[in-house]
C-alpha cells in the first residue's frame, strides 16, 4: 500500500497528481476518495486493454471459453461466460 500525501486536480489547468505524482497518462477509469475514522484514502481503477491480432488467438481463446462454459454449466448455469463466448464469435476480439 502507498501512502496518500496528497490530491490535486486542476481541470482548467488539466493538472492530475497523486501525492506529487503527475496521474494525468494513466488510463485511470474511476477515482475515489473517501475520508472513515480519522483516515483519508484514495483508490483508483486502471482500465488495461489487451489486444491479439491474429485470429488463431482469437480461435484457441474462443474454443476454451466454450470448453470452461460446459464445465461451468454442468454445475451451475453462468450468462456471463456466454456473453464472453458469444462477443469472441462476433469477432469483437480480434
Amino acid at each position: 500500500m502507498k501512502e496518500f500525501k496528497s490530491v490535486h486536480i486542476d481541470l482548467e489547468k488539466g493538472i492530475y497528481e497523486l501525492s506529487g505524482v503527475d496521474i494525468s497518462k494513466e488510463p485511470i477509469s474511476k477515482f475515489a476518495i473517501w475520508f472513515d475514522n480519522g483516515t483519508w484514502s484514495v483508490s483508483y481503477d486502471i482500465a488495461v486493454t489487451f489486444e491479439s491480432k491474429k485470429d488463431d488467438l482469437s480461435k484457441q481463446i474462443l474454443e476454451e471459453l466454450k470448453a470452461i462454459n460446459k464445465k461451468l454449466d454442468a454445475v451451475t448455469p453462468s450468462p456471463n461466460i456466454s456473453k464472453i463466448a458469444l462477443m469472441l464469435e462476433g469477432k469483437r476480439i480480434k
